[in-house]
């Protein structure tokens, strides 16, 4: 096992499936990514299109679901940008509406066997350019609840957001305490937007979705290096009117930047500023699956409030006996209380044996939830 810690670039790949004509995995595993993480979502988009079908969409609220494959890998930091073109100019990422790509910095702080960093990649024929002033949101949500926070993303017109599902716990325990049922179930809402109006729309979603309410959720930021966003809104196939995208592409460029975002959407948002929790870290330990429950509880005796657990699906080229059935816990925590976490998990004995269980932790720079201490 590795106890060193090492910092590497998490690529993150969102594929919509109309654009696919093989495996998104073959494709990946083409380019020189012998590991990687795969988990299935829906991309949901504004309904502009006419018919019967898209009638009932709009009286049901307007928003057209798209399946997505989600693909993650680890590579050094020396082949972050060689990455993120490859995958843009392998899934034509330069297509609207096709997908999105982004890498963030991460810190392996266990490595049991799970993880492999991608050390040898095609080189990319050619060379698109990746924006750089980007900024992720998280916010984990009851079940049901994803598409009220994803509409704030298409309504302003910041990305195409992702939605995933998975089961939360710890906040959900100490409220069933006062006997206030939280279901357990979760859709867990990824967004990664222009760093200028980051804020702005976390804000937004907060008021939209009442986080300042006893297990209404949690929203949280996380850094994004570099990308290349996803910005068709809606379904609109418009061969002569500028779209959405297009406009707000045009006015970065007549502005000089995107800041002129952040004042357009404090003008649409009136409510007051939250104060967000800062000095976080993200905790995301990963293990086979059946385990994870088991290493919440250690993980929260030590100090983590919860954990929101999902799955996906391991794929690796090695000979390594690695269930391709895994499981992330992934736990917002105060960065002072990583280390003992961390001495915790160790002296319980998960990162020992035959269990490939692994933990990597990212920068989390702001946060939110209703506090019930």
């Amino acid at each position: 096992m590795d106890n060193y810690e090492q910092m590497v670039s998490r690529i993150t790949v969102v594929v919509n499936r109309d654009f696919l004509t093989r495996s998104p995995l073959e494709i990946v595993s083409e380019f020189g990514v012998e590991a990687m993480s795969h988990v299935t979502g829906r991309a949901p988009v504004l309904n502009d299109k006419q018919g019967i079908f898209s009638k009932l969409i709009r009286r049901m609220g307007g928003i057209l679901p798209r399946p997505v494959d989600i693909i993650t890998f680890l590579v050094h930091e020396n082949l972050e940008l060689q990455a993120l073109q490859l995958a843009a100019e392998r899934f034509k990422l330069d297509i609207s509406g096709s997908g999105s790509v982004h890498s963030e910095k991460v810190s392996i702080q266990k490595n049991s066997g799970g993880l492999e960093v991608n050390t040898m990649l095609d080189k990319p024929v050619s060379k698109l350019s990746m924006s750089s002033q980007l900024t992720g949101i998280c916010c984990i949500v009851l079940r049901g609840e994803g598409d009220s926070v994803a509409r704030i993303a298409l309504e302003t017109g910041s990305c195409v957001p992702t939605i995933t599902f998975g089961q939360g716990s710890g906040l959900r325990d100490l409220l069933g305490l006062w006997r206030i049922t939280v279901p357990a179930e979760k859709e867990i809402v990824t967004m990664v937007v222009n760093s200028f109006e980051a804020e702005e729309i976390m804000n937004i979603i907060i008021d939209t979705v009442r986080l300042d309410q006893p297990g209404r959720g949690f929203i949280y930021l996380f850094p994004v290096n570099r990308g290349l966003i996803n910005m068709k809104v809606s379904s609109e196939n418009r061969s002569q009117a500028a779209s959405m995208e297009q406009v707000i592409i045009a006015v970065d460029d007549l502005k000089g930047g995107a800041e002129w975002r952040r004042r357009r959407l404090s003008t649409l948002h009136t409510e007051n500023k939250r104060k967000l929790w800062q000095g976080l870290s993200e905790m995301a330990l990963t293990c086979d699956e059946g385990a994870g429950e088991e290493y919440v509880k250690i993980a929260m005796a030590a100090g983590a409030p919860g954990a929101t657990v999902t799955g996906y699906r391991y794929i690796a080229g090695d000979e390594r006996q690695i269930s391709p059935a895994r499981k992330k816990c992934s736990m917002i925590v105060s960065t002072q209380d990583t280390k003992r976490i961390v001495e915790a998990l160790d002296e319980a004995g998960v990162f020992t044996g035959d269990a490939h269980n692994d933990l990597v932790t990212r920068s989390v720079p702001g946060a939110f939830s209703h506090s019930v201490l």
